[in-house]
């Protein structure tokens, strides 16, 4: 089975509740699903993203949301992490909630969004849909994630994974869905209630 690694933001109560209740969810159906940590962006400087030879471009929206920044990095982390471990693995934000067993994945077909379309748009990255709360990605899709992040410019994750950089495509069902408790934003350190 492959493993899940669901993004939280440590020490915030509002994050830890989403975690359990996607855990929970997951639980009925048999999902190995791990804490990972969450970067958070009010802490970040744009030295950290130079210090990664990454390019955050400051007439970017993403250059100003220090929640999508720290997002963005904990996707980056987990995309190097499958790399590192040479196997597929979903990544999940801590909102997601489960909604059906985790489905068979071919490599072949790209990154598999756990969702069906909620928004499908065209820009930089070419097509690309919107959220990235739940998807099974293989570490050939990372690595070309990755390399295009390199050669171009921070993006939020949903966007790092549009058609010109990775092969990609939804599900035919909802097998993961966002939390109704959510709330405005799960990397923000100011929902610490």
């Amino acid at each position: 089975m492959i493993k899940a690694y669901a993004i939280t933001l440590a020490n915030n109560n509002h994050a830890s509740k989403l975690y359990n209740d996607c855990v929970d969810s997951g639980n009925s159906y048999k999902w190995d699903i791990q804490k990972w940590p969450a970067v958070n962006g009010q802490t970040l400087t744009p030295g950290h993203f130079s210090q990664l030879n990454l390019k955050l471009n400051s007439d970017t929206k993403i250059a100003r949301r220090p929640g999508a920044q720290g997002c963005f990095l904990s996707h980056w982390a987990l995309w190097n992490y499958c790399i590192e471990i040479n196997q597929p693995i979903i990544i999940l934000e801590s909102d997601a909630i489960i909604q059906a067993p985790v489905p068979e994945f071919d490599p072949a077909q790209g990154i598999l969004k756990l969702h069906q379309d909620r928004g499908t748009k065209v820009g930089a990255s070419g097509t690309w849909s919107k959220g990235a709360h739940g998807y099974i990605i293989a570490p050939e899709h990372a690595d070309q994630i990755i390399t295009a992040i390199k050669q171009t410019q921070v993006r939020p994750a949903d966007k790092a994974i549009g058609s010109n950089f990775v092969k990609w495509h939804h599900s035919d069902q909802d097998i993961v869905t966002l939390n109704p408790r959510r709330g405005p934003s799960t990397t923000s350190p100011l929902l610490n209630t």
